[in-house]
């Protein structure tokens, strides 16, 4: 936009300022319309625009266990030691969260959250999304998104969505009502289905004041205790079919089932000997905040490796310390 606007023409980034943050150890690049997508470091803009400047960042938030952080450091660049490696086969051992399993794979979770529901008594409950655009065709989001913008989009609001008492569920948006607050990724129970009207004689707050369409809702309990009766909220979004760029919204309940996860949502159980890409095994173990929280299966030495173009551009980087 800068460069439209001539300011800075000619420059990257429109002479903007630019923090550029992220790791490339973790998965590789995607691309809709390239086979072969590159790293950014391999175009010219980069090294252009980030020649000075760059730095490695070294503390650690998410875990506190010195072994813990000492492993996945080591496993993000694909050198595990023994000792490293004793304590990944020590983690082939139940934690205690019940139906929670971690999946590489979209058709794993797909797999395991339909036997679960299947498992459940009673009829399911159907909510099915409202869709709005902002597009020259006022037709359904989904029939403008492109593949992969629904695909991604479907995966936090569901165009249509069916829960039973006992269905475990994730909360797909954070929620604040007043002091309560319910953390996106918050896992729950479905304990009940409840007008607003005696949500309010029970005392249960709403997922969102915006929305009190007099039909049974999903009452559900989280982990931590707090009850809310879920109620459809307003997601926003924006992506394109190759044609036309789409700006719109879906108002659905902000829940989806949870017996399984993918990589990028939540921490527990994963599968390494199906981790089929390269920097996925780290990424997985590092979304578990404790050793505790991380059961571990079928680990083979030697199947956790990192990107080799990453770990050659990174040995020639001056700051460049863990693979020293």
């Amino acid at each position: 936009m800068a460069r439209k606007m001539k300011i800075g023409k000619g420059r990257s980034f429109g002479d903007i300022q630019v923090i550029a943050a992220g790791d490339f150890f973790q998965l590789p690049p995607e691309s809709i319309d390239h086979p072969s997508p590159d790293y950014a470091f391999n175009s010219t803009v980069w090294n252009k625009t980030f020649s000075t400047n760059q730095f490695e960042l070294s503390e650690v938030f998410s875990q506190t266990e010195p072994d813990f952080i000492e492993m996945l450091n080591q496993a993000r660049i694909g050198k595990l030691t023994s000792k490293s490696e004793e304590l990944l086969t020590s983690l082939t051992r139940p934690i205690p969260v019940p139906n929670i399993e971690l999946c590489p794979l979209q058709v794993q979770a797909r797999a395991l959250i339909s036997s679960h529901f299947d498992s459940l008594l009673g009829n399911p409950v159907r909510f099915r999304a409202l869709d709005q655009v902002v597009t020259p065709e006022r037709t359904i989001l989904s029939r403008l998104l492109g593949r992969k913008d629904k695909e991604a989009y479907d995966q936090i609001a569901p165009e249509v969505l069916e829960l039973k008492i006992g269905a475990q569920v994730i909360c797909t948006q954070d929620i604040n009502i007043g002091k309560i607050h319910i953390p996106k990724l918050a896992i729950g129970t479905v304990i009940n289905f409840s007008t607003p009207g005696e949500a309010d004689r029970l005392k249960i707050p709403y997922s969102s004041k915006d929305h009190q369409v007099s039909r049974e809702w999903p009452v559900v309990q989280f982990e931590n205790g707090k009850k809310i009766l879920a109620v459809p909220i307003k997601f926003k979004f924006g992506g394109s079919n190759g044609m036309v760029h789409v700006e719109g919204s879906r108002t659905q309940i902000p829940l989806k089932l949870a017996p399984a996860g993918l990589v990028h949502e939540f921490q527990s159980h994963n599968r390494i000997s199906t981790m089929l890409i390269v920097g996925l095994a780290y990424v997985a173990m590092s979304r578990a905040k404790s050793l505790g929280r991380l059961e571990v299966s079928n680990y083979l030495s030697g199947s956790i490796v990192s990107p080799e173009i990453v770990t050659s551009w990174y040995k020639k980087q001056p700051w460049a310390r863990f693979l020293s």
